[in-house]
């Protein structure tokens, strides 16, 4: 894993744009509304999908456990 994609995951952009369980809760179309009004292209910026990419970057060794665990709660996800 490089160094900005190591970043990408441990500090994701999309938190400081409000992103989390209430983009998770809306409709396919609010989704689309929600990222077209932040600039944002898809639905990788879903906290559900960010979850999933810090599990499989723990199995894979690509960062520890206590890095993802420090990361979600900088997210602030309990």
């Amino acid at each position: 894993m490089e160094d900005d994609e190591r970043r990408r995951l441990l500090y994701p952009p999309w938190s400081t744009n409000g992103n989390g369980p209430a983009y998770d809760a809306l409709s396919d179309v609010d989704k689309a509304v929600w990222r077209k009004t932040r600039g944002q292209r898809n639905d990788d910026d879903s906290l559900a999908t960010w979850l999933n990419e810090l599990a499989i970057a723990v199995r894979r060794g690509d960062i520890s456990a206590g890095d993802a665990a420090a990361a979600i709660t900088r997210v602030g996800e309990p």
